[in-house]
C-alpha cells in the first residue's frame, strides 16, 4: 500500500504553534553528547526517522572494540556526512550505509576533504556508499579548504579536527549554517570562526542540558502557508532564529512577506523565539547564489511562494538541489507544471514564474521536502492537491499533519495499491 494525501483549497489560515526540536541541532548534540566525558540532558530532539538513525547508530555502536562494525545511516545525509569526521579516529574498521536512496548520493568530495587529516577513507567506486573508515589511532592537524560552501562538510571536518593533534583551519568558499561552530562551544571544544574560516583544536568535551530549539525548516512550509493565503494570522513559537537559518524568511520579506520576528535573547548559544505572520501579496525577487547555502532546504517551498508571486523569481547556484533525497529542481518544476505554474532552469538556476495555482495529482519523488511543498500550496489552489507517497515526511516532522490542521489547513491521508 503506498499512502498519498488529498490538500483541499482553504480560505483561512489562523492559530499557534508550538515547533517540534530543529533537526540539524538534534543531530549534532546527539554526536557531541557521544563524545563527551559523561551523560548530557537533551530535551525536544526532533522526532523523524533521520534523527532516529542518528540516535540507534550511536546507541549500537562500540567504540572500543576493534572488529570490523557496520553503520546503517538508513536516508539521513547529514548522518552519513558527520559519521565520517565523527569516527575519522578509530580502533576498528568502520563501514557506512544507507538505504538506496541515500546510497546515490555523492560522498567522494568529502572523503577528499578528510584525508588531510589522515582518515583513511573510501567511497564505492562512483564516489558513493558504502563508505570504508579504516582504523586509525591519530589524526594530525590539516589546512583544507572546502570545494562548496556546506555545513555537512564544514562540520565533519571540524569534528575530525577536534580529535586531530594541532590547529585545523577549514576555509570555506561562502558562509553556510553554523550550528556545529556554536554547539561546540557550548559543549566546551577549543574553536572559533572570524568570517568564512574556522579554527579548532584538540579537545575534551563535557557534558551539557540543553533543550533543542524548534525547527526553521519545518517552520518554513507553516509559515509560506499563511503568506499564501487569502487570510492568516499565524504565530510560531520556540523558533530557531539563529541567523544562518532564516536566510528564508529574509527572501520571503523582500519579497513582500509580513513577518515579524521576536527573538528571546539574542546573544544565547542558539536564538530562540517566536514569529508572527500574515497574509501578504508577493513580489518575485532574484535570489543570489551567495544566499543558497543558508536556504538550501527551503527553496522547494519558497518555490510554491514564488508560484504566487507577480513576476518571475530566480535562484542561482542551486546545483547543490539536485544531489539531495531527489533531484528537487527537477521535481519542483516537474509539479509546478502540473499545477499550472510556468518554470525554467539550467544545471545551477531555477526561475518560477507567479501565476495560479491550480488543482492536480503531483508526485513526491520520495523526497519529505517536495511532499510538504505541495501540501501547503493548497493554501492558494483552485482546486485539490494530491500528493503521493507522503510517508516520507516521518523523516524529518512526523508532527506535520497534526500542526497543519490546527493552523486551517485540511488534509487527508489515504493509501493505494501500487500499481
Amino acid at each position: 500500500m503506498i499512502p498519498f494525501s488529498v490538500a483541499q483549497p482553504v480560505d483561512s489560515i489562523r492559530g499557534q504553534v508550538f515547533l517540534p526540536g530543529d533537526k540539524s541541532i538534534s543531530h549534532r548534540v546527539l554526536m557531541f553528547s557521544f563524545l563527551a566525558k559523561g551523560s548530557s540532558q537533551l530535551a525536544n530532539l526532533n522526532t523523524g526517522l533521520d534523527v532516529q538513525a542518528t540516535q540507534i547508530a550511536l546507541a549500537n555502536h562500540s567504540p572500543n572494540i576493534s572488529t570490523p562494525q557496520v553503520i546503517q545511516c538508513d536516508n539521513s545525509g547529514t548522518t552519513a556526512r558527520l559519521f565520517c569526521g565523527l569516527f575519522a579516529k578509530s580502533v576498528g574498521d568502520i563501514t557506512l550505509i544507507g538505504d538506496a536512496s541515500l546510497s546515490k548520493r555523492p560522498m567522494r568530495r568529502l572523503a577528499d576533504c578528510l584525508k588531510p587529516f589522515g582518515v583513511r577513507i573510501e567511497t564505492s567506486s562512483a564516489g558513493t556508499f558504502p563508505v570504508h573508515i579504516y582504523k586509525n589511532a591519530v589524526l594530525q592537524a590539516a589546512n583544507v579548504s572546502l570545494p562548496v560552501a556546506s555545513a555537512q562538510m564544514k562540520s565533519a571536518c571540524i569534528l575530525a579536527g577536534l580529535q586531530a593533534e594541532g590547529t585545523s583551519v577549514i576555509t570555506e568558499p561562502g558562509i553556510s549554517r553554523d550550528h556545529t561552530e556554536r554547539l561546540l562551544r557550548l559543549f566546551g571544544a577549543d574553536i572559533h570562526k572570524k568570517d568564512n574560516v574556522t579554527f579548532v583544536r584538540k579537545s575534551t568535551l563535557h557534558p551539557i542540558a540543553f533543550t533543542v530549539p524548534g525547527d526553521p525548516s519545518s517552520a518554513a512550509f507553516l509559515i509560506v502557508a499563511a503568506i499564501i493565503a487569502k487570510q492568516a494570522k499565524l504565530r510560531i513559537q520556540n523558533m530557531s532564529l539563529n541567523p544562518t537559518r532564516i536566510g528564508f524568511i529574509q527572501v520571503l520579506q523582500k519579497m513582500g512577506a509580513n513577518i515579524t520576528l521576536y527573538c528571546d535573547d539574542p546573544d544565547a548559544i542558539e536564538p530562540v523565539g517566536r514569529v508572527d505572520v500574515i497574509s501578504s501579496p508577493l513580489t518575485g525577487v532574484a535570489v543570489s547564489e551567495a544566499m543558497i547555502p543558508n536556504i538550501i532546504d527551503e527553496i522547494p517551498v519558497l518555490m510554491i511562494a514564488a508560484s504566487c508571486a507577480t513576476g518571475w523569481t530566480t535562484f542561482d547556484g542551486i546545483a547543490e538541489l539536485r544531489l539531495k533525497e531527489s533531484d528537487r529542481i527537477a521535481s519542483m518544476t516537474q509539479n509546478l507544471k502540473t499545477l499550472g505554474i510556468a518554470s525554467e532552469s539550467t544545471e545551477t538556476r531555477v526561475a518560477v514564474k507567479g501565476g495560479h495555482i491550480q488543482g492536480g495529482q503531483v508526485d513526491s519523488f520520495g523526497d519529505h521536502r517536495i511532499a510538504m511543498s505541495f501540501l501547503v500550496a493548497s493554501a492558494a489552489s483552485k482546486e485539490a492537491i494530491e500528493v503521493n507517497d507522503t510517508d516520507c515526511i516521518k523523516t524529518s516532522f512526523p508532527e506535520f499533519f497534526e500542526l497543519a490542521h490546527t493552523i486551517g489547513l485540511s488534509l487527508s491521508s489515504h493509501s493505494s495499491q501500487s500499481s
